[in-house]
């Protein structure tokens, strides 16, 4: 791990940190949160209804991905604190918007990120849900930082 110090000696990252912290909660945020709510989905489709889990994970609002995403979110970055974590829904929306306008044009593009009638509802819930995930993701970062920016005010100021 590359670490500099400065004059007071609290340490500063480098680009190379930041870089690898944004790995890791894109990683967490397009991967491992995903997998947990298909699994959770699978549970409760097998204890209550079968119907239950087209819900939680139909198009155009993925419900359980994006509240999952933004729980995770939040509690990842209250323990990391990374400041990167607000962007990781920059690269898997960029992939997602260059693969589908590539692959229907810009009119489908919006239909497809946006739309309810979906040609292939289990592609759309893996690129379009994990699109709207990592947003959320980034917002429950952003929260958490702010809360502890709050924290820290509150700390000080008493």
């Amino acid at each position: 791990m590359v670490e500099t110090t400065q004059n007071s000696g609290k340490r500063s990252t480098t680009w190379l940190d930041g870089i690898g912290f944004y790995s890791i909660h894109v990683l967490i945020s397009a991967v491992a949160i995903d997998l947990v709510v298909v699994f959770l989905v699978v549970i409760i489709e097998h204890i209550i209804n079968p119907r239950v889990g087209d819900e939680l994970l139909s198009p155009p609002f993925f419900p359980a991905q994006v509240t999952l995403e933004l729980i995770g979110g939040f509690f990842v970055n209250r323990y990391l604190q990374c400041k990167s974590a607000k962007w990781t829904w920059v690269v898997p929306a960029a992939l997602v918007f260059f693969y589908v306008t590539s692959e229907q044009g810009w009119s489908g593009t919006v239909t497809y990120l946006f739309g309810s009638n979906c040609g292939d509802c289990f592609l759309q819930t893996i690129t379009t849900g994990v699109v709207y995930g990592s947003i959320a993701y980034s917002l429950g970062a952003w929260a958490a930082m702010k809360s502890s920016l709050m924290r820290q005010h509150t700390l000080k100021s008493r």
